[in-house]
């Protein structure tokens, strides 16, 4: 049965997947009580979690329940879950998924010379590198600000001359993992290793916390160099869109 969540039920979950970490870095960060970022949980380990009418759902089992749970929430028009599941809803849905792998730290050696970063040095570099699929200023930073008082946000960034030219940071963090990602470098510097310094030397700092440290690569080239940083395929993600924003 599909309920919605409490803390005892959301604290007694382990992030072992990348959707589950979201959901769990979410809970971390804002409570479960803010209006604006929902959660429900099942009897089998299943959870979701829906902001802003995106859906984060982990389900091990009986997903039929979530998919139609997900079909009948008419705000929902992204879900980020596992490969699987976002193909059965992709099917249902008459649309496509989009899926990768997850990736977890191994062995990493810190290398070049990325160093710990202000999220408000980020910004310009996050936003003319992914476009439209990062927030305006006020919400992102409003959201990464919230997390670091909460000790829920970590950066680093290689800088010079004042300007950030490569740089990554956590998109969510639990007690017990953390999650990777907008890792960007401006195309003139391309090349150099500069994102492989800021991914190495941010994984470095949140394993010495004693913390899992998960990646999920948009493609097979950042695969590959994840790989060679020392990363290893654990599992994957899967992203469905339905209809507009």
């Amino acid at each position: 049965m599909i309920r919605a969540a409490d803390s005892e039920a959301l604290g007694a979950l382990l992030p072992n997947s990348e959707a589950m970490l979201r959901i769990l870095g979410a809970a971390a960060a804002y409570g479960i009580e803010r209006p604006f970022c929902r959660f429900w949980t099942d009897d089998h380990g299943g959870a979701l979690m829906i902001a802003e009418g995106v859906a984060t759902l982990h389900a091990p089992s009986f997903a039929e329940d979530w998919l139609t749970f997900l079909t009948m929430s008419p705000d929902v028009y992204r879900v980020r879950t596992d490969a699987a599941t976002a193909q059965a809803l992709a099917l249902l849905w008459n649309t496509e998924a989009t899926c990768g792998q997850v990736m977890r730290a191994q062995t990493i050696t810190p290398c070049g010379d990325a160093v710990v970063s202000a999220p408000s040095q980020l910004y310009p570099l996050i936003s003319a590198v992914f476009g439209e699929a990062v927030p305006p200023f006020d919400g992102w930073y409003a959201d990464v600000h919230h997390r670091l008082r909460r000790e829920r946000f970590h950066a680093c960034a290689v800088c010079e001359g004042g300007e950030v030219l490569s740089c990554a940071m956590t998109v969510a963090e639990c007690d017990a993992a953390v999650l990777l990602g907008a890792v960007a470098t401006h195309p003139a510097a391309r090349g150099r290793g500069l994102a492989s310094a800021c991914v190495t030397q941010l994984a470095h700092i949140c394993r010495q916390s004693g913390k899992d440290v998960y990646i999920s690569p948009k493609n097979a080239a950042a695969a590959e160099l994840y790989s060679r940083l020392g990363f290893m395929v654990c599992g994957d993600w899967g992203q469905v869109q339905r209809g507009k924003e």
